[in-house]
Formats: structure tokens, C-alpha cells, sequence
């Protein structure tokens, strides 16, 4: 059973939308962390707000006191957008999650805490990325989630706390702040301007934020507390190139134009992110990736129709 009084840090973002009105829905209390209050349209009941910097020690100690959560999701993130200084990025989230341990672990001892990671953190290493694979991060934002999954384990083995790591893929849905790929291509053939991405050869495993949502809700309800790392990815057959994702899009907005290799390919650019997320699967019998690129893509377009053109 998924906890009944649910921290969630980051709340107000894309997944945590969506995660938040999930745990709403199955009767859960949701107190969200946030710098800025805000009821997003996902959510049909009103959680509990917490405004202030999840950096801040003093602050997110009075947090945990005042709201006693059963399970912290720890999603709030700085992430990879080229107008955040590299080392902004990687300062601020590697503060953030010392201080969410150190709050864990002073000031609420019985709370267990979700770290959630990205499979960048490991995919510097040979294909296909497993659990076990070793930390090969390739910027400083997956520098810092690495180093954030270092801090989670030392203090499983060290401090007593009671915690997991779920890395993601890409993941796509309703909602998503222009700036990354799907969104970003989206808006462009809606608006039927053109697109550039590099050659579009890349492989990415892509997941629809539904399929994370219950994903999460899933490791919380395992109770899987010792410092386990868990893949949540969209499956062999959501690992799909850039192009063949961008043409999907192209096809499903009957308009714009993409064009391949009009951008460089970066020296940290992978050309793989195939999986193995065997491990995961046993560990979580019940949960499977349900949503098909086409399907999730569908439902996707659909949203940023309706609020974006």
C-alpha cells in the first residue's frame, strides 16, 4: 500500500504534478515543497503547501516536524537548460538533497525517502545500463544526481535512513515546460515552423509520465528502504531514435519540418540509452511501462493544442 501522508519536493513540476493528483486520488494526504505556491490544473483537491527553499536546513527541518510524512519524494531538481550556469545546477541540487538526508535523518527518523535520478547518471558506461551499471555521469547535471545518489547510499549504510533511487529516461507527457525535446518539437510543427535536432540516429528510451507516476507509487507501496537503485523505463520497445520520435510528431500534427544534422553533435553526446532494467522488474512484479509512444505522443499533442496554440 502506497504511503497515507506524502512529502513531495518539487511538487509543482512536471512530474510532480501528475504524482501529486495520483496520490490525491487514492486518498493519500500530499504536502508539496515548493518555491512558489501554485495549484496546478492535474490537481483536483488542494494538497498541502510548503513555500520556501528545499536548500534551506532550517526550513525543511520545520517541514518534516510540522507535517510528519510517512515516505519524502525528493524530485525538486535544477535541470540542464543552457540559460543555468552548469555549476548552478550542480551546486544547488547537490545542496538540496544533503540537506533533504540530513533533514531525514534529525529531525524524522520513521520518514522514508524516494530519490528520484535519471539514467544520465550512468550513461557513460557500456549499453545496455543496468542498475548495477557504474556512475559514468556526461554534464554536471548528471554529475550532481549522481553525487546525489552517492549521498542517499552513505547514509543508508551510515545514518539509518530508509531509502531508494529511481533513475529515469526521458519522460514525456501533459504539462511539460517548453525547453525540452518532445515539447519543444511539438510546439514547432503545431506552429508549422522548422525543427533542428543533430542526425537523429541517437537512441533514447522514452517514458509517458503516467507510466512514471505509477512507477513511483510503485516503489513506495514495495517499501524498498536499502538504498536500492530501480530503472523505471519505458521497455525494449520504447527505445526509439530522435527521428523516428520527431516524425511521429510531424506526422501526428500534419505540419512543420524537421531537419537532421543542422546542430553538432557534442563530445558527451551518447548514442545509446538501451536498458536492462531486469533487476527493477522483479523487484516491482506488478508494475509494467502500459503507454505506447504513439499513444502517449497522441495524448501529448493534444494538450499542447489546447494550451499552447
Amino acid at each position: 500500500m502506497p504511503a497515507k501522508k506524502v512529502l513531495i519536493t518539487g511538487g509543482n513540476g512536471f512530474i510532480g504534478t501528475h504524482l501529486s493528483a495520483a496520490y490525491l486520488k487514492l486518498g493519500s494526504a500530499v504536502g508539496i515543497v515548493s518555491r512558489r505556491n501554485f495549484v496546478s490544473a492535474h490537481t483536483q483537491k488542494a494538497p498541502s503547501y510548503f513555500v520556501g527553499d528545499v536548500g534551506d536546513i532550517d526550513f525543511f527541518s520545520r517541514v518534516l516536524k510540522e507535517y510528519e510524512p510517512e515516505v519524502v519524494i525528493h524530485l525538486a531538481a535544477l535541470l540542464k537548460r543552457s540559460e543555468i550556469p552548469a555549476q548552478q545546477v550542480f551546486d544547488e541540487n547537490v545542496r538540496g538533497t544533503h540537506t533533504v538526508i540530513e533533514g531525514i535523518v534529525s529531525a524524522s527518523k520513521k520518514a522514508r525517502l524516494i530519490l528520484i535520478g535519471t539514467l544520465e547518471e550512468v550513461a557513460g558506461s557500456l549499453v545496455p545500463l543496468s542498475e548495477s551499471s557504474p556512475l559514468s555521469p556526461i554534464s554536471r547535471y548528471s554529475l550532481s544526481k549522481a553525487c546525489a545518489t552517492i549521498m542517499v547510499q552513505y547514509a543508508v549504510r551510515h545514518e539509518g535512513l530508509k531509502a531508494s533511487v529511481v533513475r529515469l529516461p526521458v519522460v514525456y507527457g501533459p504539462g511539460q515546460s517548453p525547453g525540452m525535446f518532445i515539447p519543444n518539437c511539438i510546439i514547432a510543427c503545431l506552429n508549422g515552423e522548422r525543427f533542428t535536432v543533430l542526425s537523429g540516429e541517437q537512441e533514447r528510451n522514452f517514458i509517458f509520465v503516467d507510466d512514471v507516476v505509477r512507477g513511483i507509487i510503485a516503489v513506495d507501496g514495495s517499501r524498498i528502504v536499502k538504498g536500492d537503485i530501480l530503472h523505471l523505463d519505458g521497455g525494449p520497445e520504447n527505445l526509439l531514435p530522435i527521428k523516428d520520435v520527431a516524425e511521429r510528431i510531424r506526422s501526428a500534427c500534419k505540419n512543420g519540418t524537421i531537419l537532421y544534422g543542422e546542430l553538432v553533435d557534442t563530445s558527451s553526446e551518447i548514442f545509446s540509452y538501451a536498458t536492462d532494467s531486469s533487476a527493477t522488474m522483479k523487484k516491482l512484479p506488478k508494475w509494467r511501462p502500459t503507454v505506447s509512444i504513439d499513444e502517449g505522443l497522441e495524448k501529448t499533442i493534444s494538450w499542447y493544442k489546447a494550451h499552447f496554440i
